[in-house]
């Protein structure tokens, strides 16, 4: 019995020692700092980390211009996923209402700024609102 409870209580402190990352830091985790103005930063949430074998990357990767690339922090795409990380949680499905894989976020320094599952859309976004290069 005494075993029984320790156990409850043990997987009741586990689950109390657990924190999801809300949206406003998840957000502020993926802009850029001040002295990046002038890019934006592009993520693709997909369903898991075996991305590789359930998306077209190489399609999705050719869908944006050389153009855009410059404005793009990373030149490219960042892939992530909802993941523990010890007693962190990272839920971009949900604190992002994400329907459907992939869905692209594009931030700028301070915020998120485009959200959609169609790379063309990014691509469009992109190339048209070149962010401001304050130099």
């Amino acid at each position: 019995m005494r075993l029984l409870f320790l156990s409850v209580f043990s997987i009741v402190i586990l689950i109390a020692c657990t924190q999801t990352v809300p949206k406003d830091e998840l957000v502020d985790n993926k802009t850029l700092p001040d002295p990046f103005t002038g890019y934006y930063t592009l993520y693709a949430v997909v369903e898991n980390d075996d991305y590789r074998d359930n998306h077209e990357l190489d399609a999705i990767n050719e869908s944006l211009s050389e153009e855009s690339r410059k404005y793009l922090y990373d030149r490219g795409i960042v892939w992530t996923w909802d993941r523990r990380v010890e007693n962190i949680i990272y839920d971009y499905t949900g604190k992002f209402d994400i329907e459907s894989y992939p869905t692209f976020l594009v931030f700028d320094t301070d915020e998120l700024i485009l959200q959609t599952t169609d790379i063309n859309e990014v691509e469009e976004f992109v190339s048209t609102n070149k962010p401001d290069r304050r130099e």
